[in-house]
Formats: C-alpha cells, sequence, structure tokens
C-alpha cells in the first residue's frame, strides 16, 4: 500500500515507506531512496530519518545538514537530534 501511494504522488507515503524499509526489510539504500523521495516532494520530516540512517553510516557532515533542513522545517525531533550532535563534537 505504501508503495502505491508513493507511486501516485502522496508525500505521506515516502516516509512510513522508508521506515519500513530501513526498520523492517533491513533495506537501507531503498530507505534512503524513499527519504530522498519525500523530501523532494517536500516532506521536511524525512529529513530527520535520512540523517538517521547517514549517521549509522558514519556520515556526520551529510547527516547534520540534513538534521538542519529538518530543524528549519519545524521538526522538533531534528531539532533535538542537531542540538545532541553538536554537542558530541
Amino acid at each position: 500500500m505504501l508503495e502505491t501511494g508513493a507511486a501516485r504522488g502522496e508525500v505521506a507515503s515516502w516516509l512510513p515507506l522508508g521506515n519500513l524499509y530501513a526498520n523492517e526489510l533491513g533495506d537501507p539504500d531503498a530507505a534512503e531512496a524513499a527519504y530522498r523521495s519525500g523530501i523532494a516532494a517536500g516532506d521536511g520530516h524525512s529529513h530527520h530519518n535520512l540523517a538517521v540512517l547517514l549517521l549509522d553510516r558514519g556520515d556526520l557532515d551529510r547527516a547534520e545538514f540534513h538534521l538542519r533542513l529538518g530543524a528549519a522545517s519545524g521538526d522538533a525531533l531534528a531539532a533535538a537530534a542537531l542540538r545532541r550532535l553538536l554537542e558530541e563534537d
């Protein structure tokens, strides 16, 4: 169903689809593609989830970039994660 919604252009489908790929199916590449599609479609919350994926891969610079964008879009989780990341440095 999520893939169908995403194919129809339903912005709200991309984030849970990415989570499904990342958390249930163990496919981080597909998760990244879904999060990026969500971002391209205007879902600011997808920045946070993409950042978490990037952090897991050790890509701190790109993770920080996406956390900043997510925080700027009003995502409280992204803002909190950004604060934690900056405190670690």
